[in-house]
């Protein structure tokens, strides 16, 4: 029987939520959950799962959370789930009747739903639930940022290395692992049946200080170049040296992080300028910048 090792990393999420995704997954093909703990401020305690707690990261790197899991993994699929997901019902039932070593699983019917104090059946959650984009339209299905779950063979993972831990903070993970995938010659199955994602309040760069939060938004701009030329290139191996290892491989856009930092401040610096002259425009390195205020009208 094909079996399933589910991989959740996790920071400083509510244990409610977290517990949620957990009973979910709960099946006779699942092998175990793992949580990874990457440094959440206090201790994670759930039931029904094995907790590695790794601390060593001041940043929020998933992948290398992701690629902690992989390591300690034991059964032959690997099924990694963001923590805010509960799954259908049938949804692991359904992924047993296509899974084999050659395939890639994933769902684009993901759906959002705010939480009430306890754990409702899906059904009433599902009812309750909107769609993922602000507006339900055709374009929206060629939309494969697909973070939700994702499920494929750990020796395929294992042959490309793991997940790119120099995408650091958050984006492009996904899509990342999923076009690897696409290229590696796997089948790709949207398997079309729907997940429920639990909301939350500050997401994402929001979680973090403003300084910090400047970095991280500028390295996910960062990240587009550099997958561009992965893909050019048709490179689905990552990490060279290593990867799951205590010390995460992520130096990549780290050692931006002064360049970044700097440019920012001066920018600052320029828009104070500019409005104490009163006049919209600014230059610095030769790069001309414009300044440009919006009002927003109160509801």
């Amino acid at each position: 029987m094909n079996k399933i090792s589910f991989i959740i990393p996790v920071k400083d999420r509510d244990n409610e939520r977290i517990q949620n995704c957990i009973d979910s997954l709960q099946s006779e093909w699942t092998e175990e959950v793992i949580i990874i703990d990457y440094g959440s401020k206090e201790k994670i305690k759930v039931k029904g799962a094995k907790i590695i707690r790794y601390i060593k990261n001041p940043i929020w790197n998933k992948s290398h959370a992701i690629n902690l899991g992989i390591k300690k993994a034991k059964a032959d699929y690997v099924g990694t789930v963001d923590c805010d997901m509960i799954l259908h019902p049938k949804f692991i039932e359904e992924v047993i009747k296509v899974l084999d070593n050659k395939t890639f699983i994933y769902t684009l019917n993901t759906r959002r739903v705010n939480m009430g104090g306890f754990l409702e059946s899906f059904e009433t959650l599902f009812a309750k639930s909107i769609f993922w984009f602000e507006k339900e339209n055709r374009l929206n299905l060629v939309n494969n940022a697909n973070g939700g779950i994702q499920i494929y063979p750990k020796k395929w993972m294992e042959n490309v290395r793991g997940c790119d831990e120099n995408l650091i903070y958050w984006g492009a993970i996904d899509n990342d692992t999923f076009e690897r995938a696409t290229m590696s010659g796997l089948k790709m199955i949207n398997l079309n049946i729907p997940i429920l994602h639990q909301e939350h309040q500050n997401k994402k760069e929001l979680n973090l200080p403003v300084g910090e939060r400047v970095f991280a938004s500028k390295v996910r701009e960062l990240k587009i170049p550099y997958l561009n030329e992965k893909f050019r290139k048709k490179q689905i191996k990552r990490n060279k040296e290593y990867w799951g290892e205590k010390v995460p491989n992520q130096e990549l856009f780290l050692k931006k992080r002064p360049e970044i930092i700097n440019e920012y401040q001066n920018i600052l610096k320029g828009v104070s300028v500019a409005f104490k002259e009163g006049v919209n425009n600014f230059r610095i390195n030769d790069e001309d910048y414009t300044v440009q205020v919006v009002k927003h009208e109160k509801n």
